[in-house]
C-alpha cells in the first residue's frame, strides 16, 4: 500500500520538497545538511496503517508533513473531522495547496507542544520527527509530553513510527 501525493518540487526556508526515484520527499535543513523527514513510500504508509485503521470520529494530526494520510481520512466515512496542527509556515507554503481539501479538514498554524485543543478528539496521529530535540533516545521525551498534554482531550493517541498508543 502507498498513499502517493502530488506535490511539486520547491524550497521554502529550511524545508524542501523533491520528487525523486518515483517518490515525493520532504527535507529539512538540519545542521547545514538536507535530511529526509518524510516520503510517500510504502514503508511510511505501513507505519500509518494502525492509525488509519483506528481512525474514527474527530481526528487530530500533529504535523502536516506531505499530507499523505489526509485523503484516506477524507475517504473514511467514519471520520467526521480532521484537525492538522502544523508549526512551520514553510511546510504549509510547500504542501498545503496540494493536499486534498474537504469540509472535514482544517489547518491550524501552531506548535503541537503549546497549542491548546479547542475540542475533544477520538483519535490522534503524532507523526512528528523530533530529532535533534530528543537527542539520541529514539523515544525521547516526545511520547511522554504528548501523552501528558493530550490524554485528557484525545481518546487514543498513535505515535510514529513505533506503533505506540495510549
Amino acid at each position: 500500500m502507498r498513499y502517493q501525493v502530488n506535490i511539486p518540487d520547491g524550497v521554502s526556508g529550511d524545508y524542501k520538497v523533491v520528487n525523486e526515484e518515483s517518490y515525493t520527499k520532504l527535507y529539512q535543513l538540519i545542521n547545514s545538511e538536507w535530511l529526509v523527514i518524510m516520503e510517500d513510500n510504502e514503508k511510511e504508509a505501513a507505519e500509518a496503517e494502525d492509525f488509519l485503521n483506528a481512525a474514527t470520529g474527530d481526528i487530530l494530526l500533529a504535523g502536516l508533513g506531505l499530507g499523505m494520510v489526509v485523503q484516506p481520512l477524507i475517504d473514511n466515512e467514519s471520520v467526521t473531522s480532521i484537525t492538522i496542527v502544523e508549526k512551520f509556515q514553510e511546510v504549509i507554503d510547500l504542501v498545503w495547496s496540494h493536499v486534498p481539501q474537504s469540509n472535514k479538514v482544517r489547518l491550524i498554524t501552531d506548535d503541537i507542544y503549546t497549542w491548546t485543543p479547542d475540542k475533544d478528539f477520538d483519535v490522534a496521529w503524532f507523526d512528528s520527527w523530533i530529532c535533534p530535540i530528543d537527542g539520541t533516545d529514539p523515544y525521547g521525551t516526545y511520547l511522554t509530553e504528548m501523552k501528558t498534554k493530550y490524554e485528557s482531550s484525545v481518546g487514543v493517541g498513535h505515535f510514529w513510527p513505533y506503533g505506540v498508543t495510549w
